[in-house]
């Protein structure tokens, strides 16, 4: 008996699923240490972390409404140039808050992926920026509302020059996945390299790699010795750990200070990784406050706030910033 895809194509047609991807248990989707899969419609927990797993109904579908999502992301990236022969295409690379990184699997082996990251061709009928197109890209293929947080690499592939942005999820269901997908899972970071095989994926997985390395030295993480204003992070997140006995979802910081820790405390990297932990939210009162959707900390040089034993400096960069 043939399997179909429950959605159309482009062209309004059934599409067959050769060998149908197997669902994995629920209780996958709670274990940073589990690989979980979904299917097309598949049942999914009502969150992952403080994250709701939440259809993304109202998404763009215009070329205006998808820059427009991403027009208030500040990411600096590098000239694109695309090979001659190639075309420009973009696509994420998502991180989940539990450090799974997302992928998908083309509905029966598209082009030889078995397993790969979510990226698209630029359409000329709907020619949208490289950022937006990936977001767009990354909604189609894996269901998932993903905000980009920093460039990531240049991949050249066999017919498109494609750049790849770091990634998170902040809504959506993959459960939602378009026809071109079959599977969309969350797979642990060490278990990347023997799921995601394809050659074209090689330059990816090591660039997420060196961006993340499992460890670092202080000069890959700090441009200048002083740490005051990110001292003050690591106290506000350390403080909301002690408090509440888990880690905050949300740092919310003056705007300035925001500016001047991404522009000359923290390098690309160690603002990529701190961003990849929580959303960075730029207010416009001088305080440094940490929260998830029910609780906060806010930070005040008088609190007497104990460390845990996981600093929040080794739990966001992977070692120990403060004496």
């Amino acid at each position: 008996m043939k399997h179909y895809h429950p959605k159309l194509n482009d062209k309004g047609e059934p599409v067959t699923v050769i060998k149908p991807s197997i669902k994995s248990d629920r209780a996958a989707w709670t274990m940073p240490n589990a690989l979980a899969t979904a299917t097309p419609g598949s049942a999914m927990p009502e969150s992952i972390g403080e994250i709701d797993i939440q259809s993304w109904n109202d998404a763009p579908t215009d070329t205006a409404g998808w820059e427009s999502f991403v027009n208030p992301t500040k990411i600096e990236e590098p000239a694109f140039a695309v090979n001659p022969g190639k075309k420009p295409a973009s696509g994420a690379v998502i991180v989940e808050y539990d450090g799974r990184v997302w992928v998908f699997s083309p509905t029966n082996q598209y082009m030889g992926y078995v397993n790969t990251f979510p990226k698209g061709k630029i359409d000329p009928k709907q020619p949208l920026s490289m950022q937006a197109n990936a977001v767009k890209e990354a909604f189609e293929e894996t269901g998932l509302k993903i905000q980009l947080i920093g460039f990531l690499c240049d991949s050249q592939r066999d017919t498109t020059t494609t750049r790849y942005y770091l990634a998170h999820r902040v809504g959506g269901n993959p459960a939602d996945m378009g026809w071109e997908s079959q599977a969309v899972h969350l797979v642990p970071r060490d278990k990347l390299q023997g799921f995601v095989e394809h050659s074209n994926d090689a330059v990816v997985l090591k660039k997420l790699t060196n961006m993340l390395p499992p460890t670092l030295k202080r000069e890959d993480v700090l441009i200048t010795p002083s740490i005051s204003s990110v001292g003050r992070i690591i106290f506000a997140v350390n403080g909301f750990r002690c408090r509440h006995g888990e880690w905050p979802t949300r740092i919310k910081m003056d705007a300035s200070m925001a500016d001047a820790i991404q522009d000359h405390v923290l390098t690309p990297l160690g603002w990529t990784m701190m961003s990849a932990k929580m959303d960075i939210v730029r207010i416009s009162e001088g305080t440094v406050i940490a929260e998830n959707r029910t609780s906060f900390f806010e930070y005040d040089a008088k609190n007497n706030v104990p460390h845990d034993t996981e600093p929040a400096d080794v739990w966001i960069w992977g070692l120990k910033l403060l004496d």
